[in-house]
């Protein structure tokens, strides 16, 4: 079996042949589907061919976007979080999205329903406002690079990949060098002109490259096709062949026309553009009947040497990577996300909802695309002061050591046989001879026993431990580690992997089911007895309904060891429990918690000085928790700031702009309240068609305000046709989801 390839504490994972199994390769680097030997789970590894970091320059800026791209968190977004380098090469990893890439889509099924496609273009559009907060430019938006995979209700998440690379517009005098030493980074059939032309780009950049991708889902195809050196020329002075689009609504050509212009400065800012979407998605029927474009016959048919799927190109041509050795680092176990808290009087800290995916993954990052008969190096060459650049041959990845060839052997040399004449010796003299004295013979050395190595009792149960992890016998892992911790009282490991395997347990960010709990108790009790954080936070997380008094104790002591968990939730129980002074010290546990940078705290503070709950009513520190929550896109923070400007101060504009920016980050109560605005006409005309749009989007994802507002709409023929039937079905569901006013009406009608 081949030896495992390492990158520090990540593995490569291998194919059925044995063969690295291998994501995508590009002029930047191989990707890889590799294997966290730490935390246990699978991630996407990208090693980056050092030639593109030959100086301390390009190395140091190399470091500084790579670590801006690992600050960038959204909901569309594939997280970069772990930067390392080994042996002069740099690597990072980043999430690994289980679906299919929108190239794969429309490589299967062809262009996709016009509503879905702006969805997903809506979606990205959302991921560009994130990057756009950072600085940042992705500098490749296209169809493979935008993950597609499906929920559990069947909705689709998109999540953009490949920001590991994106380009910081930070002003530094650097921005004419880009990682690639002189030629354009990016897929030419998706590229801007700027990039084309080589110009310093912004995140008007990506939005020109998400116009063609959407055009690309819309039609099945990019808008130019031909040559590499004809589709740059079209991108940079042709217009876009709009009788393509043919049959398409004009709002969804208005929209691409928009997207696509050549000139950055009439390009929509990202901001602008998500409203765009959002409003031709509107106006489009709710049945998405739009037909599909019809082919026209005047229409270049596409090269097919050229065609939309292209991989990424650099004109400065790739190098390969060198060999590198493979440490072995020891394993360590799973450790996962910490929990959120549930439903609570003042109201939960609530988390964006995290997308869960089913398909496999098909990440592309690209290969180098040699041109033919004036392609990319006529294109170099013709430009003033470019000289062309030797493509050298690229190098496997992997070390191999060489097998010596066998030398012959060596014969030895021939001697010359000599005859010697025969001699009669004479007749010797008769000798007396003393016989000599025989000297004994020494005994052989006994041979040294071989020393046989004593048992490490610790490193022996740790492996046993992990097997059973290994396994998911989480009790039985428990149980050993316990028995480890209470025999080695001074060593740390079998302590953190306790930590570990209670952080696996929390992950879902609510308690075990009871089946799984009872299994556990037992050595949970005694993990949290030996005050390991996790097991504490978990066995209060299991008891807070049957022992609430126990758990409050629980809680205190996380919380004395700085664990933020325990603060926000035993600040919870406090007020839940409503005894008398619970709720002083529910608010001192969320401000001491805000104090140590946690946005749900922060909401939970500034909720309770807004409504005056356990704590003197104080609007100004309301609105400063809510803000600190808000900067760190807290979604609930920035809906709850939407919907004090909308009752108390009548700032409808503010109100508009907080819930259209917790919208963007999929809220979804600010579906429901962007509707209400659209209903009553506050910051925005009246049109009840749209308020109608928002509450079913908000019911769909969840809000029962918003289901019972949608329930409305049906029961009163506002903004969609009057259905009695769909109106009772939503009035009973937004009931099962504790709406009260629509418990009333369902009493009220069954008199």
């Amino acid at each position: 079996m081949a030896e495992p390839e390492k990158f520090q504490h990540y593995e490569v994972l291998r194919k059925p042949d044995g063969a690295l199994h291998e994501l995508g390769r590009g002029a930047m680097g191989v990707t890889y589907k590799a294997f966290d030997t730490n935390l246990r789970f699978h991630v996407v590894l990208k090693v980056i061919n050092p030639a593109f970091l030959d100086s301390e320059v390009v190395r140091q800026r190399f470091l500084r976007e790579a670590r801006a791209a690992a600050g960038l968190r959204h909901a569309n977004v594939a997280s970069v979080f772990h930067l390392g380098n080994e042996d002069d090469t740099y690597f990072y990893a980043m999430e690994f999205v289980d679906g299919e890439t929108v190239d794969a889509r429309l490589r299967r099924d062809g262009p996709l329903p016009v509503r879905l496609a702006l969805d997903i273009a809506l979606q990205v559009t959302r991921a560009l406002v994130a990057a756009d907060k950072q600085k940042l430019v992705h500098r490749d938006i296209k169809p493979a690079n935008i993950m597609l995979h499906e929920e559990d209700d069947g909705g689709i998440a998109v999540k953009v990949i490949d920001f590991g690379l994106a380009k910081a517009v930070d002003g530094d005098g650097l921005g004419e060098m880009t990682l690639t030493q002189g030629g354009f980074l990016g897929t030419p059939h998706f590229a801007s002109p700027e990039q084309l032309e080589e110009k310093e780009v912004d995140i008007r950049s990506d939005i020109y490259s998400l116009g063609v991708t959407l055009w690309s889902m819309l039609t099945g195809k990019a808008p130019f096709s031909g040559s590499m050196a004809q589709v740059m020329s079209k991108h940079l002075y042709k217009e876009v062949p709009v009788e393509q689009l043919a049959g398409m609504p004009a709002s969804v050509v208005k929209l691409l026309k928009h997207m696509l212009e050549k000139q950055p400065d009439n390009r929509p800012q990202v901001s602008e553009l998500r409203r765009e979407i959002e409003s031709v998605l509107f106006s489009l029927p709710a049945d998405d009947s739009v037909p599909p474009p019809t082919p026209s016959p005047a229409v270049e048919e596409m090269d097919p040497m050229a065609t939309i799927f292209d991989e990424p190109v650099t004109m400065a041509g790739p190098v390969s990577l060198p060999p590198k050795p493979s440490p072995q680092p020891p394993p360590v176990p799973a450790a996962l996300p910490p929990p959120i808290p549930p439903a609570n009087p003042i109201a939960t800290p609530p988390q964006p909802a995290k997308p869960r995916s089913k398909l496999p993954l098909i990440l592309t990052l690209g290969t180098l695309i040699v041109l033919a008969g004036g392609g990319a190096l006529w294109y170099q060459s013709t430009r003033p002061g470019t000289t062309p650049v030797a493509t050298p041959e690229p190098k496997p990845l992997l070390s191999t050591t060489p097998t010596p060839e066998p030398k012959p052997a060596t014969e030895p040399p021939k001697v010359a046989k000599v005859e010697t004449p025969t001699v009669t010796p004479p007749a010797p003299e008769p000798m007396v001879t003393t016989p000599a004295p025989v000297e004994p013979k020494p005994e052989p050395p006994k041979p040294l026993p071989i020393p046989v190595p004593k048992p490490n009792p610790l490193a022996t149960g740790l492996e046993e431990a992990q097997k059973l992890a290994t396994a998911e016998d989480w009790r039985g892992a428990m149980v050993a580690l316990v028995a480890l911790a209470k025999r080695f009282p001074d060593e740390q490991e079998p302590r953190r992997r306790l930590e570990a395997i209670c952080a696996r347990f929390i992950r879902d960010e609510k308690p075990a089911d009871r089946e799984a709990f009872e299994m556990i108790q037992v050595p949970l009790e005694e993990a949290a007895a030996l005050h390991v954080t996790s097991a504490i936070v978990l066995l209060a997380e299991n008891i807070r309904s049957t022992d609430p008094v126990r758990a409050v104790g629980l809680y205190e002591e996380a919380a004395a060891e700085e664990n933020i968990i325990a603060m926000r939730q035993g600040g919870l129980v406090y007020s839940n429990r409503k005894a008398p002074g619970d709720m002083a010290r529910a608010i001192a546990w969320f401000v001491r918690g805000a104090a140590k940078g946690d946005a749900a705290c922060a909401y939970l503070a500034g909720e309770s000085y807004l409504l005056g709950k356990g704590v003197a009513k104080d609007t100004t520190m309301g609105l400063d928790y809510l803000n600190q929550a808000a900067a760190k896109d807290y979604p609930a923070a920035i809906d709850r700031l939407g919907d004090y400007y909308y009752k108390e101060t009548k700032e409808y504009a503010k109100a508009l702009s907080h819930f259209e920016r917790a919208r963007s980050l999929d809220w979804a109560p600010s579906y429901g309240n962007l509707g209400v605005l659209h209903m009553n006409g506050a910051g925005v005309p009246e049109n009840p068609a749209t308020a109608a749009v928002l509450f079913r989007q908000g019911a769909e994802r969840g809000d029962p305000t918003s289901m019972f507002f949608y329930a409305q709409c049906l029961e009163g023929g506002l903004g969609v046709p009057a259905d009695a039937t769909a109106a009772r079905e939503w009035y009973q569901k937004a009931a099962t989801e504790g709406e009260p006013r629509a418990a009333a009406k369902l009493q009220k009608a069954a008199k």
